[in-house]
């Protein structure tokens, strides 16, 4: 499972959050206010383990990734 996405080129860049595109009045009933904090929350822990771990956030473990998003509270699936 990839959770990232890299730009084509780049390195150590990650981006957060979620595309959309609506009327202003569609737009009003879209909730995404959960789901951008949920993969801002991924790519700060995702950043920080590469920081660690001394790698390109291209080589984080997910599975590690993902039990650290875990024992913060994150909801996981």
């Amino acid at each position: 499972m990839r959770l990232n996405r890299l730009a084509s080129g780049a390195k150590n860049v990650l981006a957060a959050g979620r595309s959309l595109d609506a009327d202003g009045q569609a737009f009003g009933g879209v909730r995404v206010m959960v789901n951008c904090n949920q993969t801002g929350e991924a790519a700060g822990a995702a950043a920080w383990l590469a920081l660690d771990s001394g790698a390109d956030v291209a080589a984080v473990d997910t599975a590690r990734l993902r039990a650290t998003l875990k024992k913060h509270g994150a909801a996981v699936i």
